[in-house]
């Protein structure tokens, strides 16, 4: 009696946590528009042209902006900078760049971004925020992790900071692309059910929207001498982006 009684416990831990994984994984996926549909690029500024292209009347409008990327994520951060260079060229350069301190990124990497200021944007978001209304009206661009830059995870820090200044910005949120189960192990932020550290809801996103469209991939367009990258891009909020890169 008492081990069937452990048996029916343990099924419906097992029951509850899939629930809310489900719940959190369907929750956030009816909150994204698609973009830019599963497609294949040659290059970074081949994708970052499609983006510019497809978002350029909404770009022109905009004066403050913030890039999200997984980090340790290779070529996440040259999209970016190609993205910047494609804005900066409709808006006119950027008066302020600050990138998160929690990245550590090399000086060789900042250099991408031309000059740049640090700050640490999860700790000391408040002083951020300060920064944010000091520059208000001027071209800003914040470069940090995708769990702080999405607008998909409550109380992460763009919500703070967005709610001090009473200023949003359009963000662009990265995530790898993963092609198959087995690609999923390279994911930075993993979807599971004992999350400690409420990072589900991005990972939970990243991964389901990856397994929802890579049953259309073109495998022969990926593998080979000379791979293709694939790219989508979601609309996840009134201006915020999430895009999947492989």
């Amino acid at each position: 009696m008492k081990k069937s009684k452990v048996v029916y416990y343990i099924a419906g831990v097992f029951l509850a946590g899939l629930a809310v994984l489900i719940y959190l994984s369907l929750g956030q996926s009816e909150k994204t528009v698609p973009k830019i549909r599963l497609s294949y690029f040659k290059s970074n500024s081949e994708l970052t042209e499609s983006i510019h292209s497809i978002l350029q009347q909404q770009i022109l409008k905009e004066k403050y902006f913030w890039f999200g990327i997984e980090p340790g994520i290779p070529n996440q951060l040259e999209i970016l900078s190609e993205l910047k260079s494609m804005i900066e060229k409709s808006n006119k350069a950027f008066d302020v760049v600050y990138i998160d301190q929690e990245l550590r990124l090399s000086n060789e990497v900042k250099n991408l971004f031309g000059n740049t200021l640090e700050c640490e944007i999860k700790s000391d978001w408040s002083t951020v925020a300060k920064d944010i209304k000091k520059y208000e009206g001027k071209n800003i661009l914040f470069i940090t992790a995708s769990i702080y830059s999405t607008n998909l995870l409550q109380n992460n820090p763009i919500h703070k900071i967005n709610k001090a200044t009473e200023m949003r910005p359009m963000t662009f949120s990265m995530g790898y692309f993963s092609a198959d189960t087995d690609d999923e192990k390279r994911n930075v932020f993993p979807c599971k059910t004992d999350d400690k550290e409420g990072v589900s809801g991005w990972g939970c996103l990243v991964v389901n929207k990856s397994r929802s469209v890579r049953r259309k991939i073109n495998i022969n367009k990926i593998t080979g001498a000379n791979p293709l990258m694939i790219g989508i891009m979601d609309l996840t909020g009134e201006k915020d982006y999430m895009l999947l890169v492989r």
